[in-house]
């Protein structure tokens, strides 16, 4: 005996967002954007000085400095 119901079991239905339902989607991807560049300007996640004494403790300096052989 086959199993039937008016549910349309097995079956995929085909769906397409409408108008406001897309605008939303959207709109929820700029205010994460919009919150991420916020974060990032207020919360220190970025360096403040980008030279290579600041950003290698290890750096050997100037060439000067290498010639002298004040370089580890």
């Amino acid at each position: 005996m086959e199993v039937s119901s008016s549910f349309y079991d097995g079956v995929v239905a085909e769906y397409s967002p409408a108008l406001p339902e897309f605008l939303l989607g959207i709109g929820g991807f700029g205010i994460a954007l919009i919150a991420v560049a916020l974060a990032v300007k207020v919360l220190p996640f970025m360096p403040q000085k980008l030279d290579d004494a600041s950003a290698d403790p290890h750096h050997a300096g100037s060439s000067a400095d290498a010639a002298a052989g004040k370089a580890a």
